[in-house]
């Protein structure tokens, strides 16, 4: 009868177990509650890779639900829910911005709306509490949610590579995303790859907090060869994405995960190293043309991109210092929220740094490089804690990496509000947080035996 009851839960089972926990399974208490996070967090995880108009209509409904759920689990929660410090920074950002747009009303008037340049920090906050809960209700739910997005970026993957290689469908799955076409980009022979996000950078920068992640197991299991297979996708995909100005984050992430990924094979690090090297030599030579955008283009100041570029930044920051500490106040445009703009201040400004200065001013700039530095030094300052177990310390390399993807991507981009880049960082956040927390909070205290109750020790003798 045993063996009949095991067999009926298995063919019940309808998503596979490392994807879905269910009732009967090991470690639940609340399995419609968590169940209920669980789907919430995966919704979220799954507009990242969808168009942008679905987040738009749907975050009415799924933050209040996010709310409701996080009312219900909160009497739950094992302990008490502790927040790491980029996200309180993130918090000093939402009021500093509430702040500067009542401050600037008088200069530049722009109505108190629920648009998204202004509530950003909150609504990319929303997933990271989520996620943060649900380690109160079972501290091992990380490994759905790890999976679930190593799911969904091997499809966004998979797609790049097809519009890399010129694939019909594939490239017209891009029509639904991104503003232009991704074949020609600026007139220039090529696929600039974009997978299913709403920009080349933007699924680049998920892909690589993916490989990251493949490193991170590395630390936890033997891999299996769909997980080397994932891991040389999402790097293939992040090249394919031409996004130059990136390039160094993804060789940056290729030799720290190659590293430790083959961390005791000698032989098969230099395996790959060489033949990664091949590669590219082939593609920078026979297939050049292909990847035009990567290799024919010059970047210089008289490039007119970045020509253009530059002189936006340069009326920013002429902007910025007729309003220094408060800004202009949160902007559609500045954030690339809006492709109207609402008056003379809504300048175009594809670099975050000036971006802010000119929307928030110095107060906001001090507390979007506190949010990405400090998620930095606190991830590097944990990796390097070797009371710290092997794979939270991976964890660790692989949130510092991030931080820099950020700091880094700032100059191209204003990736703080970008939602296609953002929860994919959030979510790097809180499972590094949810790694370490149960470790400090079983962390062994080195007592001398003879400061311990007698009766808890069997040979009072035995040396410390």
């Amino acid at each position: 009868m045993g063996s009949l009851t095991a067999k009926g839960r298995k063919q019940r089972r309808l998503v596979p177990a490392w994807l879905w926990p269910m009732a009967g399974d090991t470690g639940i208490e609340h399995p419609a509650l968590l169940q209920a996070g669980l789907g919430l967090v995966y919704i979220f995880l799954a507009l990242l890779f969808l168009p942008d108009n679905l987040y738009s209509v749907l975050r009415f409904v799924i933050h209040p639900l996010s709310l409701v759920w996080l009312a219900m689990a909160l009497p739950k929660m094992s302990g008490r829910i502790r927040f790491a410090f980029p996200f309180y920074a993130l918090l000093l950002l939402q009021v500093w911005m509430v702040i500067s747009m009542i401050a600037t009303q008088v200069h530049v008037y722009k109505p108190i709306t629920t648009g998204e340049y202004l509530w950003f920090p909150l609504e990319l906050g929303m997933l990271y509490v989520l996620v943060i809960g649900l380690g109160g209700l079972m501290p091992n739910v990380t490994r759905y949610i790890i999976n679930f997005f190593l799911l969904i970026c091997t499809a966004s993957a998979g797609i790049a590579v097809l519009q890399a290689l010129h694939v019909g469908p594939a490239i017209s799955i891009a029509n639904a995303y991104v503003y232009r076409s991704i074949e020609g980009w600026d007139n220039i022979e090529g696929v600039r790859a974009s997978g299913l996000s709403n920009s080349p950078n933007s699924n680049l920068l998920s892909l690589l907090v993916a490989a990251g992640f493949i490193a991170y197991k590395s630390a936890r299991r033997d891999l299996r060869w769909y997980d080397y297979s994932m891991w040389g996708l999402f790097l293939v995909a992040s090249f394919v994405a031409q996004h130059r100005s990136s390039m160094p984050l993804v060789a940056l992430t290729f030799v720290v995960t190659t590293f430790i990924l083959f961390r005791r094979r000698p032989l098969a690090v230099g395996a790959v190293l060489v033949t990664t090297a091949v590669l590219f030599l082939v593609t920078a030579t026979v297939f050049k043309h292909n990847f035009a955008y990567t290799f024919e283009t010059t970047w210089s100041s008289q490039t007119p991109q970045l020509r253009s570029r530059l002189e936006e930044e340069r009326q920013a920051y002429e902007y910025f210092k007729l309003f220094p500490i408060t800004g202009i106040g949160p902007s559609p445009f500045p954030e690339q929220f809006s492709a109207y703009p609402t008056n003379e201040f809504d300048i175009r400004v594809e670099n975050l740094y000036y971006a802010i200065l000119l929307t928030l001013g110095i107060p906001g700039l001090i507390l979007v490089l506190t949010t990405y530095g400090g998620a930095l030094f606190i991830s590097l300052a944990y990796s390097l804690n070797r009371r710290l177990p092997r794979d939270a310390r991976i964890l660790m390399i692989v949130c510092a990496m991030g931080a820099v993807n950020l700091l880094w991507n700032g100059n191209v981009m204003v990736n703080i509000t970008q939602y296609h880049v953002m929860p994919s960082y959030m979510i790097l956040l809180a499972i590094g947080q949810l790694a370490l927390t149960p470790r400090a909070a079983s962390r062994r205290l080195r007592v001398s035996p003879y400061l311990q109750a007698r009766d808890q020790l069997p040979n009072p003798l035995v040396p410390y």
